[in-house]
């Protein structure tokens, strides 16, 4: 299964770039940068993880009570 993990239940947000350790460092090609609105905000999303579907579910029922859970199944073909 692939699985997103968020601290907090939020799953896209915006954030000040400069809180990220290599934004100093990081350069964007120029007709990348001329197109962005805000090149000091970036867009947060969560870190993805691939697990069986067992190890899902040990962590569904361990923190069922505990946790806001989000569940979309989709079926591959």
């Amino acid at each position: 299964m692939h699985i997103k993990l968020t601290p907090d239940g939020e799953f896209e947000g915006c954030d000040d770039a400069s809180n990220w350790q290599d934004f100093e460092s990081r350069t964007l090609p120029e007709i990348v940068r001329n197109k962005i609105q805000f090149p000091d905000k970036v867009v947060v999303r969560p870190a993805p993880h691939d697990i069986s579907f067992n190890h899902f579910m040990v962590l569904f029922f361990l923190f069922y009570f505990k946790t806001i859970f989000y569940l979309f199944i989709f079926k591959i073909k």
